[in-house]
């Protein structure tokens, strides 16, 4: 690939910068969409209302995220249905309805307390936006 010398480096700095900018402000949205949200959801997740993660081995979670010592299931040995309402899945939501964390979504709440955005915020945020 041909170098086009300073002029490259410096068009490739402003990206940078613009596409740091657009992060951060996406971030600040992102922030105050969240702020509206009750305090009892700082544990609340829409994934186990949304679908099963089923892995390559049978093994159903409520997200891809969750905890493998905690699956709900083997789809090899339950049905679909059985999984959805199983009593793992029960006990996951009854969780969030109450505010109590899932011993199985301790990952997201780890990387949560680092900074990092997770499914559960982001599924969250889109959610907050089309609250009245």
């Amino acid at each position: 690939m041909t170098d086009l010398g300073p002029f490259s480096r410096i068009r490739t700095s402003m990206l940078n910068r613009r596409a740091l900018e657009i992060w951060i402000q996406a971030a600040g949205r992102l922030m105050r969409s969240l702020m509206r949200l009750p305090k009892t959801w700082k544990v609340f997740c829409l994934m186990p209302w949304l679908g099963l993660h089923v892995s390559k081995r049978g093994e159903a979670s409520p997200c891809c995220i969750f905890r493998r010592e905690s699956s709900v299931g083997n789809l090899q040995e339950s049905t679909f249905q059985e999984l959805w309402n199983s009593p793992g899945m029960r006990d996951v939501r009854g969780n969030m309805l109450s505010g109590r964390p899932s011993p199985g979504c301790e990952s997201c709440y780890k990387r949560e307390s680092y900074g990092f955005l997770t499914t559960r915020l982001w599924s969250l945020a889109h959610f907050v936006r089309h609250l009245p």
